[in-house]
C-alpha cells in the first residue's frame, strides 16, 4: 500500500514538472514572438523614415535645381536684353547715357574722378594741418612741384620720404623684433596704401615692410 502511494506521488511530481516545463516553454515562445514582432515594427518604422528622408532630399535637390535653372534663365535674359539695348541707339539706357554726357554736373564729376582732384585736395589739406607751414601757399607750391613728375600725382608716397617710412615702421615696432600683419595693415592704411596686400608672416621686418611700399607707385 505504501509502495502504491509512493508511486502515485512520484507520477504526480513528474506530471507537475512536465507541466511547469511546458508553461515555461510556452512563455519563452510567446516572449520570442513578441520580440520578433517588435523588431519587425521597428524595421518597418525605420524603412518608412528612411524612405521619407530620401524623398525629402530628392524633393529638395529637385527644388534647388529648379531655382538654379530659373536664376540662370534670368541671367541669360538680362544679358540678352542688355546686349540688345547696348546695340540699339534708340534704347532708353543709351538715350539717357547720351543726355548725361552733356550734363555739366556729370561732366564735372567725371573730371574730378578722372584726375583724382578730391584725393589730391585731401592729401594737401592733411599735409597743411600736419606741418602747419608759415607760408601755406609757398608750401603747397613746393609740394605740387615735388609731385609734378610722378606718374600718380595723388599717391601718398609723394608726401613721405624714406625717413618717414622708417619712422612709421618704428612707431609700430615697439619690441624692435618686427611688426605683426595686423600692425602692418594699420601702418599701410595710415599712408593711404589700402590696396597693398599684407604678406602672411608671423612678423614683418623693416626691409619687408619697405618692399611693400613701392608697389603703390
Amino acid at each position: 500500500m505504501d509502495e502504491d502511494a509512493a508511486a502515485v506521488k512520484m507520477q504526480s511530481l513528474k506530471r507537475a514538472k512536465a507541466a511547469r516545463q511546458e508553461t515555461h516553454q510556452k512563455r519563452d515562445y510567446m516572449q520570442q514572438k513578441k520580440a520578433e514582432q517588435e523588431q519587425l515594427k521597428q524595421n518597418k518604422a525605420s524603412e518608412t523614415l528612411s524612405a521619407g528622408a530620401k524623398g525629402y532630399q530628392q524633393r529638395r535637390a529637385a527644388k534647388l535645381r529648379e531655382q538654379e535653372m530659373a536664376k540662370g534663365a534670368v541671367r541669360v535674359q538680362a544679358m540678352f536684353k542688355g546686349r540688345k539695348e547696348r546695340a540699339d541707339p534708340a534704347a532708353e539706357a543709351n538715350i539717357r547715357r547720351e543726355r548725361s554726357k552733356n550734363d555739366p554736373q556729370v561732366q564735372a564729376s567725371a573730371y574730378l574722378k578722372e584726375h583724382k582732384i578730391m584725393e589730391l585736395f585731401e592729401m594737401l589739406g592733411q599735409m597743411l594741418v600736419s606741418e602747419k607751414p608759415e607760408d601755406p601757399r609757398g608750401y603747397l607750391v613746393e609740394q605740387l612741384e615735388r609731385i609734378n613728375a610722378v606718374k600718380d600725382r595723388t599717391s601718398p608716397l609723394n608726401f613721405f620720404s624714406d625717413e618717414d617710412i622708417d619712422t612709421l615702421f618704428n612707431m609700430y615696432d615697439v619690441s624692435k623684433s618686427g611688426i605683426t600683419p595686423s600692425q602692418c595693415r594699420e601702418a599701410l592704411d595710415a599712408i593711404g596704401l589700402y590696396d597693398v596686400a599684407v604678406p602672411e608672416s608671423s612678423l614683418i621686418d623693416l626691409a619687408l615692410f619697405k618692399s611693400l611700399v613701392p608697389k603703390a607707385l
